[in-house]
């Protein structure tokens, strides 16, 4: 059973209050015209909250008219370090962007960028809308090896000691440049995780891309009606990684995946909703985009959401579901692999046998390496003593 742990009264009002502020940031009509001050706890608790996921300076924008002091100089302090490290992480990616891009063109390797900077001018009109610290590059299955080996040939370097798991399952390859470790370059040819609904095809997303033009060349990134994909992908993945430990990265930005698809499905428009679904269940993630469109009913109130989303998360009700999006420490009986799996197959008992069992094997690899690694581990131990 889902559930908010005992004693979280100041993270709920947080919560809460940064809900309002964000709802009123993106003109959501269940955004509430005033808002009253709160303790300096629980601000600062939200403030902490904005800036884990991401959406710090909308969730400023909601509130800084109700502020004053002291906490509107902590608010806009805040803002303008969020602003900074921004600035600085995002720049690093583009410039890797560029590189990347020319050395794949050069030798013919089909690729789009997706996430992102350039995601996130297509979005909000600005490369530095938030933080991003990884280069997300899709290629095909034909060329993931070929594209990691010319890259590597470029100075890049592999992280070291990665798992088979990842490139075999996952389909991704962490690479960065020695001298700037904290950038990495994640090469795909999968789009999503085991334990989470695949898309039909991940080939897919690189046919016909769209260009953008940055630095004087034209880069490549995913077709602009495959964007609402991508964020139902993320945003299910996100949840899915959640196992009980606030500890997973993945999980920080769940929320701004979903205020992505919000702002790309026109605030809920009833035709939008509709060609998204039809779009999600011609790729085979309609389970995945119905469960997002449950979480986005549940906190911005888009008309026609919680209809078109069926039965997923039917028995969570909506407070529940503010928590697990904003402040998943305070969720306890997350669910687990084979429950979020349930939730998005519902009704398709064949799809949920194949990616259960796709999940199972993966935990198998995944599992059996880790117990490997921990055995050698501890035989070149006892040889050192």
């Amino acid at each position: 059973m889902v559930e908010i742990v005992a004693n979280a009264r100041t993270d709920m009002a947080a919560v809460a209050f940064f809900t309002q502020g964000l709802l009123r940031a993106v003109n959501s009509d269940k955004a509430p015209r005033d808002i009253a001050p709160v303790p300096e706890a629980v601000l600062h608790r939200a403030g902490k909250i904005a800036t884990r996921t991401k959406l710090l300076p909308a969730f400023a924008d909601g509130v800084r008219d109700i502020l004053s002091g002291e906490d509107a100089s902590w608010l806009d302090k805040t803002v303008r370090e969020f602003q900074g490290y921004t600035f600085r992480v995002n720049a690093q990616v583009l410039e890797h962007l560029v590189t990347v891009h020319r050395i794949l063109a050069q030798a013919g390797v089909a690729h789009v960028f997706y996430k992102g900077p350039l995601q996130q001018q297509r979005l909000y009109g600005t490369l530095f809308h938030r933080p991003s610290s990884d280069l997300d590059i899709l290629v095909s299955s034909s060329d993931f090896a070929p594209a990691a080996h010319l890259l590597m040939r470029e100075g890049f370097a592999a992280r070291q000691n990665l798992a088979p798991w990842w490139r075999l399952f996952v389909g991704q390859e962490h690479l960065f440049l020695p001298d700037r470790p904290d950038c990495s370059v994640d090469l795909h040819h999968r789009l999503q995780e085991p334990g989470v609904q695949q898309p039909r095809s991940s080939a897919a997303f690189l046919e016909t891309p769209d260009r953008m033009r940055l630095n004087h060349t034209d880069v490549p990134t995913i077709a602009e009606p495959l964007l609402p994909l991508v964020c139902v992908m993320n945003f299910v993945k996100s949840l899915s990684r959640r196992r009980g430990s606030i500890a997973d990265v993945g999980h920080k930005v769940s929320a701004a995946h979903l205020v992505d698809l919000y702002h790309l499905l026109g605030a809920g428009n009833p035709a939008s909703v509709a060609a998204f679904i039809e779009r999600a269940d011609a790729h085979r993630i309609g389970g995945s985009a119905r469960l997002t469109l449950r979480a986005l009913s549940a906190i911005f109130g888009m008309p026609g959401a919680k209809q078109a989303a069926g039965t997923a998360f039917a028995q969570v009700d909506d407070t529940i579901l503010h928590a697990m999006v904003f402040a998943p420490e305070i969720i306890r009986g997350w669910p687990g692999a084979r429950a979020m799996l349930a939730q998005s197959c519902s009704g398709q008992p064949f799809e949920f046998a194949r990616e259960y069992g796709w999940y199972t094997a993966s935990e198998a690899v995944r599992k059996t390496y880790r117990a490997g690694r921990l055995i050698r581990g501890r035989s070149v131990a006892g040889q050192r003593a």
